[in-house]
């Protein structure tokens, strides 16, 4: 082998030993979280490099999860309208973090109005004009979140962001979903009773069936 084309070798293989190693600490730090925070049923599976680039089926059956309606994503949401100015109140925040199926899709309108909803539920005096959502950059959500794209996940966060999980999930059988899992080749499982209640998450009406007119 020349020594150039060694050279190379040598550099990939340094690189694929760094990156292995950068996720296997992702999934230990991963794992003391769930423990920390009280969530018995998590597990977190590491997938292939290419896992986005399978179709939801096989990423269904590489996890390990009950259909490909229990894999899941965290979207990061700013209201652009006015309403908040940080994330110091849940009921009225500039930010989520919503967790929404893959078959499904964000609906902004729905999003809108449910946190219209809880502001005013909980003593807020804000205009229904005053709430408009739309997906935060990858640079934003990394910033608030600490995560990169594709490994978004709503827990130990840089920031204390509150969260809203897509009321369609809770009604999954069995009610146990994948999101990410802090790295984009990890993959978080957990049910649903042990994240509401180590998170705190808001339920609600949020998303819609990808096949309609919605924004993520």
């Amino acid at each position: 082998m020349a020594p150039a084309a060694e050279s190379e070798e040598q550099q990939l293989l340094l690189k694929r030993r760094v990156v292995d190693m950068t996720v296997r600490s992702q999934k230990i730090y991963t794992e003391m979280i769930c423990a920390r925070m009280s969530m018995p049923s998590a597990r977190v599976v590491r997938v292939d490099s290419d896992y986005y680039n399978w179709t939801l089926e096989k990423r269904r059956d590489a996890v390990g999860a009950a259909s490909t309606a229990h894999l899941c994503k965290t979207i990061v949401m700013e209201n652009t309208a006015g309403a908040a100015t940080d994330m110091s109140n849940r009921y009225n925040s500039k930010f989520y973090c919503v967790i929404v199926q893959y078959v499904q899709a964000i609906d902004s309108m729905k999003m809108e109005k449910y946190i219209h909803a809880l502001c005013v539920a909980n003593g807020g005096d804000v205009a229904r004009r005053k709430f408009k959502f739309r997906l935060v950059d990858p640079e934003t959500t990394y910033k608030l979140t600490g995560h990169m794209f594709n490994g978004v996940m709503p827990i130990g966060m840089n920031q204390d962001i509150p969260i809203v999980l897509a009321e369609s999930i809770t009604k999954l059988k069995p009610a146990f979903f994948f999101m990410g899992g802090g790295d984009p080749d990890l993959k978080l499982g957990v049910s649903v009773d042990d994240f509401v209640k180590a998170t705190g998450a808001l339920v609600g009406d949020v998303s819609s069936p990808q096949s309609s007119n919605s924004d993520a």
